[in-house]
């Protein structure tokens, strides 16, 4: 991860595991998303003639009706102050992605033409589980994408 985004979410990792607040934080983290994905809730930040400061009362207001942790809120306000409210939900996203790997998870996609039968799927997944070191866990998505018929013709 880079850019600005995994910025925010690299401090509020570095800040809650130092507090002990982890999930608190990744939990806190994906209600403001939920929260952002509101139409007017979004139009509302995404507004250039609302100030920063106008804006940072709204996300308190938020924080203090839920009672987020400290660290939730200063990250909050950072993105706010760097104008990147619309983008909480990636930060969301990339801190879910900080802690998946703190839990030891590794995220495997397999990709089909077709659905795969039970037997396949369970043949994939004892493959890539043999594959794995110690405290690690699989997290494992299918897909099907039918491009993979017809590759040259999409």
């Amino acid at each position: 991860m880079h850019g600005d985004v995994a910025q925010y979410a690299n401090v509020a990792y570095l800040e809650a595991n130092k507090a002990g607040v982890l999930e608190t934080v990744e939990q806190e983290l994906n209600t403001v998303a939920t929260v952002l994905e509101d139409d007017n809730t979004r139009q509302y930040f995404n507004d250039p003639s609302v100030s920063v400061s106008d804006k940072q009362k709204a996300l308190d207001a938020i924080a203090d009706e839920a009672k987020f942790h400290e660290i939730t809120g200063a990250v909050l306000a950072l993105v706010n102050e760097d104008g990147a409210v619309s983008n909480v939900g990636e930060v969301s996203s990339a801190f879910g992605e900080i802690m998946s790997a703190h839990r030891g998870e590794v995220r495997a996609t397999v990709t089909s033409a077709d659905k795969l039968t039970k037997s396949d799927a369970k043949a994939i997944e004892t493959a890539l589980k043999k594959r794995l070191e110690s405290g690690q866990t699989l997290v494992l998505t299918q897909q099907v994408g039918y491009t993979i018929y017809l590759p040259f013709c999409s």
